[in-house]
């Protein structure tokens, strides 16, 4: 069921040509819908030209794909081809307002300078300023004759036409150069003029014709063989009071068609042209010439007509200000309580409560099931639930069976109106009401979607805190089982595989070669453990907004030299070629000399991981203000589009999983963090080819160097060198009493747990250093530390 598109378009040209209008411009819907409205319009706006031997000018063609901003632009494009035209057709009345707004700008008047036609007679063209002549589209009658198809198909009727066609019908108004009733302007007019019959038919129906054409041309959802049958029993009607001298069929026929009009919803207002019409027809349409007496009785029922005609516009106001007010009051109502809905059952419970105080007793949503993995448009299935009775219960139905059969009964019927619940993700199901309510149902679903959208992401937030509040506890907790049960042994490992190492170099008989590499590697491999921990516990800080800064002015080159020793020493283990560019001093920097050596540790110790073949560069380059430290490699590379993450926290690129590569993707985010904790910034350049490698680099502002102290005395006293050792024995353990020994320091024992015995002297600075040697007397540490830290001497 279409509308007659070319047909609409042929009167509107026609109308136009019969103005005396040759140049015509047209307004076109999209370029991306010349399969429907848009090409069918456009194709018969062109034929039209041909059939009135006009010409065809393409540059006054434009797009304004049915919107008002469209056809402002389109209008503005077609002026500016400077190619004269005294008449513009729109493809739609809102890209006509469009082109009417682009015109008034220009300074063009309408009609006097250019004549304006749009297409479809939407509710708004008439209270234009002038009004909008525009092409009607009968909706109503295309839903109906629908209906009337839908039905006879239901009864099995065989031979059903493949498509028809409704049609359409020109409604003239000034913006065309028409006066009212859709009869051309004279020049010198001011006034509307009524239509009226043309002075040679003088016959009853071709006045009623008359009367029908006045009367269609606001008339929206009345159809044309209705107001003609009105406009028929309206002369009938004053035929009869005048001949038998009896108002009452008068009286009723003016009853009949105010209700038929307002119940359609049209306005009562659009008979005041029939009346006029019906007062300007000669009376030789009447069976019996009219008396003089007649003639006064027939201008005083046409008279008293007018006035009941206007007194239904007032009351149709009144209706429509009453109805308006109500409508907005209750939805306004409704949706200050679903702003406060915090979840699904409180919508539903508000809607419950609100619906009914609407008058809208029955409403069902649809809800489809999620979707699986058959990749259907639409879900298999959906759950009905009723929208107005809470307590019912909810039912399952297959999604192409609405309604489900135990809804209704067989012999029931029913007539429901389905809008689609759209949020954001898309359609998850739509909301069916019984259709007495029609002009209440888009505000009321899209407040309910805009609802059930809220809930569902505070749904998704609340549950997502729980998550990340949980998941923050058992980080904390694994924090604190790592603090406590791998770095103390730990310590201990890298401590002591240490001194073996040392003491290995001191002694006149080292040992063993295959046992001190075992020792190396056992070092080395405690190092990275205790590395790995520490970046974990650095994480936490950072997160906790406890990682702190030492900061002093720190010479970088000397920071670096450091991390150029192990750089040299990690790329040798593995055959690979050590580079370092830096000066001998300089660039200065304010910062924590510790974090920066972590820093340039973590990226050389990274390169080196990830490199099989090639080089290792560690490279310094100062400028104004700044100094860059670059650490390229020749390894496996980072893929571009793992590049922007590289440096969250747990990120590892693909290809370093696949290989095999260990870690926990932390040490990068750690040195995110300092490198900004200085001030700093930090970025990274690779092809993503395997070989060509990484080149991670950051950036720090440089301060200048510090003046150089006075040299210290001769002979400074030398500080007490004494090493507290708390443990549970009273004396420190033989291997660390000698160790410490030959350092240059002397060695006091003491028991954490009285603090009597050595407190005091901490506190009076006897003591350079504490070393816990508890063993399993976890209890007794902590508060030997708690002792320490309580005193403010320590």
């Amino acid at each position: 069921i279409v509308a007659d598109n070319a047909g609409g378009i042929h009167a509107a040209v026609r109308h136009l040509v019969e103005h005396g209008h040759r140049a015509i411009a047209f307004v076109a819907g999209s370029p991306n819908d010349m399969a429907g409205d848009t090409g069918a319009r456009l194709d018969a706006f062109t034929a039209a030209l041909r059939a009135f031997d006009l010409p065809i000018e393409r540059r006054h063609i434009a797009y304004g794909h049915h919107t008002f901003a469209g056809g402002q632009a389109a209008m503005q494009q077609i002026m500016a081809a400077q190619a004269p035209f005294t008449a513009v057709i729109a493809s739609n009345d809102e890209s006509a307002l469009g082109a009417m707004q682009a015109l008034r700008a220009a300074g063009r008047a309408i009609p006097g300078d250019v004549a304006l036609i749009g297409f479809d007679d939407r509710p708004e063209s008439a209270v234009q300023s002038p009004p909008l002549s525009s092409v009607h589209l009968p909706l109503f009658q295309m839903g109906a004759q629908a209906v009337d198809f839908l039905l006879r198909q239901i009864d099995g009727e065989a031979e059903l036409p493949q498509a028809v066609k409704v049609g359409t019908r020109l409604i003239p108004r000034a913006s065309c150069g028409c006066a009212g009733g859709g009869r051309l302007l004279p020049a010198n007019a001011t006034q509307p003029v009524h239509a009226a019959p043309d002075d040679r038919e003088t016959g009853a129906e071709s006045i009623a014709r008359a009367m029908s054409t006045a009367v269609l041309t606001e008339a929206h959802a009345l159809n044309a063989q209705d107001v003609l049958e009105f406009c028929r029993l309206l002369q009938a009607a004053l035929a009869s009071a005048l001949t038998h001298d009896d108002e009452t069929p008068w009286d009723a026929a003016l009853d009949t068609l105010l209700e038929r009009t307002e119940g359609a919803g049209d306005d009562a207002q659009i008979w005041q042209a029939a009346i006029a019409t019906l007062a300007d027809a000669p009376a030789s349409w009447l069976p019996d010439a009219p008396t003089a007496t007649q003639e006064r009785r027939a201008a005083a029922l046409l008279n008293g007509a007018r006035v009941r005609i206007g007194e239904a516009m007032r009351r149709q106001h009144r209706h429509f200000v009453v109805g308006e007010r109500w409508t907005m009051d209750r939805i306004g109502l409704l949706t200050a309580n679903l702003l406060t809905a915090r979840d699904e059952e409180q919508v539903f419970r508000m809607l419950a409560e609100h619906l009914p105080a609407m008058a809208i007793h029955d409403a069902w949503l649809a809800e489809f099931d999620p979707p699986g993995d058959d990749a259907l448009p639409v879900p298999a299935q959906s759950t009905l639930r009723s929208l107005t009775a809470p307590a019912s219960t909810s039912r399952r139905f297959a999604t192409k069976d609405f309604p489900p059969p135990a809804l209704f009964s067989p012999d029931e019927p029913f007539s429901l109106a389905l809008l689609p619940l759209v949020g954001p993700r898309g359609q998850h199901g739509y909301v069916a009401f019984d259709s007495a309510h029609l002009m209440l149902y888009g505000a009321i679903v899209q407040q309910m979607a805009a609802a059930l959208n809220s809930a569902q992401l505070y749904r998704e937030a609340t549950e997502g805190r729980r998550l990340a509040e949980e998941a923050n506890q058992m980080k904390s907790r694994f924090l604190s089982t790592v603090s406590h049960e791998l770095r103390t042994p730990l310590n201990l490992i890298v401590g002591t595989s240490g001194i073996l190492l040392q003491e290995s170099d001191e002694r006149d008989t080292p040992l063993p070669d295959q046992m001190q590499r075992d020792i190396a590697r056992i070092y080395g491999s405690a190092q990275h453990l205790t590395g790995l921990i520490g970046d974990v516990l650095d994480l936490a800080s950072s997160d906790a907004g406890e990682l702190r800064l030492v900061e002093e002015i720190v010479d970088l080159s000397l920071v670096l030299r450091m991390v150029e020793e192990t750089g040299r020493r990690l790329a040798a283990e593995k055959g690979l070629e050590w580079r370092a560019e830096f000066p001998a001093a300089g660039a200065w920097v304010r910062g924590d000399r510790t974090r920066l050596r972590q820093i340039g540790l973590n990226l050389v110790s990274n390169a080196v991981k990830f490199t099989a073949r090639g080089a290792v560069t560690l490279r310094v380059e100062s400028s104004a203000g700044t100094v860059t430290v670059a650490v390229e490699d020749t390894g496996i590379g980072i893929p571009p589009d793992e590049q922007r993450a590289i440096f969250d926290e747990f990120r590892r690129t693909e290809r370093s999983i696949t290989r095999g590569y260990g870690g926990l993707g932390l040490g990068l985010a750690i040195v995110r963090r300092l490198v900004e904790l200085h001030g700093g910034t930090i970025g990274l350049y690779s092809s993503g080819i395997e070989g060509e490698g990484t080149t991670v680099h950051f950036t720090l502002p440089t301060v200048a160097a510090p003046v150089k102290a006075a040299p210290p005395p001769v002979n400074p006293p030398a500080p007490e060198r004494v090493v507290l050792v708390l443990g549970v024995e009273r004396r420190a353990p033989e291997r660390l009493a000698a160790h410490l020994n030959r350092r240059g320091f002397d060695v006091q024992a003491a028991r954490p747990d009285v603090p009597e015995d050595w407190l005091s002297q901490l506190a009076a600075g006897r003591f350079s250093a504490v070393i816990l040697n508890i063993g399993d007397a976890e209890d007794a540490g902590w508060r030997a530390l708690t002792k320490i830290k309580e005193n403010p001497a320590t």
